[in-house]
């Protein structure tokens, strides 16, 4: 994830209380594995970027999952 991909994600979970072990609860996933996509270390799979904007429908500031870095060669 982009550092400013990163920092959205950070502010989105933060700002609306959101706590990184619920929203594990909530995906199936480890609370590390929502930790490495919050410190950019890993980027979400489709499925689950799938399942937080169904999630967060009406949240409008996750209009960057989805969106992948380009690799430039």
């Amino acid at each position: 994830m982009c550092m400013e991909n990163k920092q959205i994600f950070k502010d989105f979970l933060k700002n609306r209380g959101i706590k990184q072990r619920w929203l594990a609860d909530q995906l199936g996933v480890s609370e590390i594995t929502i930790s490495n996509w919050a410190n950019g270390s890993h980027y979400p799979q489709e499925k689950y970027i799938e399942l937080m904007k169904k999630m967060f429908r009406k949240q409008s500031a996750l209009h960057f999952v989805g969106e992948r870095p380009k690799r430039v060669l």
